[in-house]
């Protein structure tokens, strides 16, 4: 039952809201009011812009997150992500394949194709190999390659043949003497004439001589499968390729992964070989990587080249609620979906979330942008937090620099920038990577999103199609998760009429980022959008940016999500700290599923596959009624540790 049916809000709800409200305003200054239900005050939190946003963690209603489907169920308490094995992320390839550790067995070079489907033929003797040899270069030549045979400690020798014209005559001629002297002549074209010398082994990386063997492998990409645990994606590509000695831009893959978790994911290498991953394997294996599933395929992964994602969460120190009113929503969640949020890990952990960078960046105020990514947060360590002040009191970018630690990559190269003409902030700005620029506008769109979203929801419920809906007619959203811009083709959406509403299911409901190539609900949704954005100084049907890098299309967003495959089993254990689910890399080491009916704990172990894009994480919350952040987290675990000791004496 949604908010609209019920008329209000569950009792329960207002308290939950009225608790995230003085969380997030203890110490944050003069913000704007945060959502109520009435239609007449459009829900809306203020975009972290003021002087002392610094205080607290972002929660979920600061950006957006505000309903729920099943509001009228009772939730329970239960920590995330306390270990780092409780959140388990499994790739689902284009096909539909879940990705998991199989085999780390290198595949061996493919047998050339039989003609007629006749046996291979046995090798050639001395005798007709220089017959061969004597046919296309004439008997002087083969004669003079044949003293260079019996002579291998000149390995200076040359042998020029005669010129050929013929380019395909070329092509057959270096063909012959690979097939047939491989590893031990090379031959080269100079001003149309072949010249035979001796290999060396340099040319084991003749492009010639490498695609000839991947071609033999199968492609020239080596694609495998990357199992990480506490890493982000790219920090786990960088340790390979600093392992294997591979460049980072050979790499590619389909998506990134949590940071916290362990994921498992396909990743293309090109003109790498498996066996210097294999050989590489125990090393990786000390910094939580494994590396198997090796194939050679003829194209390297791009951005969205997945189907979505396998979750297997555990959910710790359950309670709150029985078990079976645990089950009861469970239940509804397979039947009803969840609101596709954008979850809390689009924003950032911190006190300055990454979408108010992108509201600056949106309206080129490059001084407010980089003194938002400068600026002091509660959450630093102390030499992070001493090195923001330094920067935030004296504007001193040689003074910060020295301040910060050598892993502020983006902080110490802005600085830099700044160093070099302090004035220029837009330079600065672009000295960030582009992946990480366009993370901060994409935040920001995810932000007025999430505000659309809880208004439809509100407004609506989360039932029916309602006149002035937009629905996508294609069937197949192709939702990119990274923040970089790929060419993706153009959504067929339009918006519902009363005459077609009978033709669509909430399921088929889409909700627009902004942009300047996307239709905005025709309902009383789109007044969201226009609040939000001139609060910020932003108009949704002006979003064509002055710097092209910028000027943001848009794209649509299911309101709902409907999880798959879904199943679900309770356990309980007496250590908080115990593993409770299998890994990839368990199952492949031969360890068995704990099963436990005993212990003063009750864990739930939760098993689901989303589209990409979903955050399992907004699942959790559906089910949980309870925030997802990982600040929140951190109290639940510090209160169920405090009832350990308290125990113990």
């Amino acid at each position: 039952m949604s908010t609209a049916e019920s008329g209000s809000p569950p009792e329960a709800k207002k308290i939950r809201i009225e608790e995230e409200r003085g969380q997030s305003d203890q110490g944050a200054g003069s913000v704007s009011e945060l959502p109520t239900v009435s239609t007449e005050n459009i829900a809306i939190q203020k975009t972290a812009t003021n002087e002392t946003t610094e205080c607290t963690a972002v929660t979920e209603v600061d950006v957006g997150i505000f309903e729920f489907i099943s509001p009228s169920i009772p939730g329970f308490t239960g920590i995330i992500k306390e270990r780092i094995h409780d959140f388990l992320v499994n790739e689902v390839d284009r096909d539909g394949k879940t990705v998991h550790l199989e085999s780390t067995e290198v595949p061996k070079p493919q047998k050339p194709a039989e003609k007629d489907g006749s046996v291979e033929e046995p090798s050639l003797s001395q005798e007709e190999i220089r017959s061969l040899v004597e046919k296309v270069v004439g008997k002087e030549t083969a004669d003079a390659i044949q003293a260079m045979l019996e002579n291998p400690a000149d390995k200076k020798a040359t042998v020029t043949c005669p010129p050929q014209d013929d380019k395909q005559q070329r092509t057959e001629t270096h063909q012959l003497f690979k097939e047939h002297f491989k590893n031990k002549l090379m031959t080269t074209t100079q001003d149309g004439s072949i010249v035979v010398r001796w290999w060396r082994p340099s040319d084991k990386n003749d492009k010639r001589t490498m695609k000839d063997e991947f071609e033999a492998l199968g492609g020239t990409y080596l694609q495998f499968s990357l199992y990480k645990e506490n890493k982000d994606t790219m920090e786990a590509v960088n340790t390979i390729c600093k392992t294997c000695r591979l460049a980072p831009k050979s790499l590619s893959y389909a998506g990134t992964k949590d940071r916290r978790a362990i994921t498992v994911q396909n990743v293309t290498a090109y003109h790498a070989l498996a066996e210097k991953l294999a050989r590489s394997q125990e090393v990786l294996n000390r910094q939580g990587i494994y590396v198997a599933n090796f194939k050679y395929v003829k194209n390297a992964l791009k951005l969205g080249d997945l189907k979505g994602n396998r979750f297997g969460i555990v959910l710790r120190n359950i309670a709150g609620a029985s078990q079976e009113t645990i089950e009861e929503s469970l239940k509804h969640l397979k039947e009803n979906g969840f609101i596709n949020y954008y979850g809390m890990q689009r924003f950032g952990t911190g006190s300055i979330s990454t979408h108010t960078v992108g509201q600056h960046v949106l309206k080129g105020n490059w001084k407010e942008a980089i003194n938002l990514i400068l600026k002091p947060r509660a959450s630093d360590r102390y030499d992070w937090a001493r090195a923001r002040k330094i920067w935030e009191d004296t504007q001193d970018p040689e003074r910060a620099i020295q301040a910060f630690p050598r892993k502020a990559n983006l902080e110490i190269g802005v600085l830099k920038k700044l160093k070099q003409n302090p004035t220029d902030f837009s330079g600065a700005f672009s000295s960030i990577p582009r992946n990480m620029r366009l993370m901060y506008v994409h935040a920001y769109q995810s932000f007025v999103w999430n505000h659309a979203a809880s208004e439809r929801i509100r407004l609506y419920g989360a039932k029916n199609v309602v006149v002035g809906d937009i629905v996508l007619l294609n069937g197949d959203l192709n939702e990119i998760e990274e923040d970089e811009l790929v060419n993706t083709p153009k959504q067929q959406v339009k918006l519902v009429t009363e005459e077609d509403l009978e033709m669509y299911t909430i399921f088929d409901v889409v909700l627009p980022q902004p942009g300047f190539d996307v239709i905005y609900p025709d309902n009383a949704t789109f007044a969201v959008y226009q609040k939000i954005m001139a609060q910020d100084g932003l108009d949704p049907n002006n979003m064509v940016s002055a710097n092209k890098e910028y000027r943001l299309p848009g794209t649509y967003r299911r309101l709902l999500g409907m999880p798959s495959e879904i199943e679900w089993s309770f356990i309980r254990y007496d250590d908080p700290t115990m593993k409770l689910c299998r890994t990839d890399a368990d199952i492949l080491n031969g360890a068995d599923e704990l099963e436990s009916n005993v212990g003063q704990y009750l864990g739930l172990r939760l098993y689901l596959s989303l589209a990409a894009s979903q955050y399992a994480t907004m699942v959790l919350r559906e089910v949980m009624k309870q925030q997802t952040s990982a600040a929140y987290h951190t109290t639940l675990k510090r209160a169920r540790d405090e009832d350990v000791g308290q125990e113990a004496k």
